[in-house]
């Protein structure tokens, strides 16, 4: 019969690997966690079976070792797959979590790449905000020109060109125009000659015009 520790490991086996991924995952790629304890229960639970699938001849002995109340008799094995268990995931989690995240952001003037719809299409990625989704719309539509009104006051008008890039989620959205000028309260203006970088937290408003 198998005692308290055994069944504790049970459960573990159920939480702790799919946790470690999801998390190495979350932390690599900047990508926000569920808001509600079941969920972050939920991806764990599914993330473990996953991870014990790709891992079942060692995961198996250890579940044998608890039926037959052995681990005792193991304990040198336990403590080689235990790694493989706990670390590993986290591991793995991260190498995919910057994988997706250096193919997430930048998204340039021609919008996101083939790998990055796919992953959208299966849940790899979350499908965007509404800045993402503002933004390729803006783009696929030709709008070329905005006015960026600042916090500041001030307003910032650039060309969104070849060289020009959204950073949409999971990185921190930001855009940059190659080609941009500043106005001010008074009608002032200022080129910038080398391309503006926005960081959208210091955006109120977003303004687009078509070119050509």
């Amino acid at each position: 019969m198998p005692n308290s520790l055994d069944a504790a490991l049970v459960f573990a086996l159920l939480i702790v690997p799919g946790y470690q991924l999801v998390r190495g995952y979350a932390v690599a790629s900047g990508a926000d966690a569920p808001d509600r304890d079941l969920y972050v229960l939920a991806q764990a639970v599914v993330a473990s079976l996953v991870w014990l699938a790709l891992t079942w001849p060692a995961v198996r002995n250890l579940l044998i070792w608890v039926g037959e109340d052995a681990l005792g008799d193991h304990l040198l094995c336990v403590y080689l797959i235990a790694p493989l268990v706990v670390g590993l995931p986290y591991l793995v989690g991260s190498v995919g979590g910057s994988a997706v995240k250096k193919l997430a952001a930048p998204r340039g003037a021609k919008g996101p790449t083939a790998v990055l719809r796919f992953l959208s299409a299966v849940g790899i990625v979350g499908r965007g905000t509404s800045w993402d989704r503002v933004w390729l719309g803006a783009i696929k539509a030709g709008r070329a020109v905005a006015t960026v009104d600042l916090v500041n006051g001030k307003s910032i008008v650039g060309q969104f060109a070849s060289n020009s890039f959204v950073a949409a989620s999971p990185a921190a959205p930001a855009v940059f125009f190659e080609r941009a000028y500043e106005v001010d309260a008074n009608g002032t203006t200022t080129t910038f000659a080398a391309g503006a970088f926005i960081d959208a937290a210091q955006i109120v408003a977003i303004k687009f015009n078509r070119i050509g």
